[in-house]
């Protein structure tokens, strides 16, 4: 965790923050600080090999609806050959 806000006071060991925030990185507490999608080609070599895959599930209520940021990092997960899904339901959930 970090804070951000706008700078009035930076000297070599310190700076001083007005309108400052707390930032958070990484997914949860537990996860890496850096989240993202190495695109990986397979060889003939790594046929037969078990590899891990980025997945993102994005929830919505019955009649919930993706916006628009929702749906771009869809096709940015989906692009990378990662795999992404929005839901409408936990049944959808739980056939991923």
């Amino acid at each position: 965790m970090g804070f951000v806000g706008t700078v009035i006071h930076r000297a070599v060991s310190f700076i001083t923050l007005k309108n400052y925030r707390p930032i958070r990185f990484g997914l949860f507490v537990g996860s890496g600080d850096l989240i993202g999608i190495k695109t990986i080609l397979i060889t003939p070599e790594m046929v037969g090999l078990k590899i891990g895959q980025f997945l993102s599930i994005e929830t919505k209520t019955l009649t919930g609806r993706a916006t628009d940021k929702q749906l771009h990092w869809r096709d940015q997960i989906l692009s990378r050959g990662g795999a992404a899904y929005i839901v409408n339901r936990v049944e959808q959930a739980d056939e991923i």
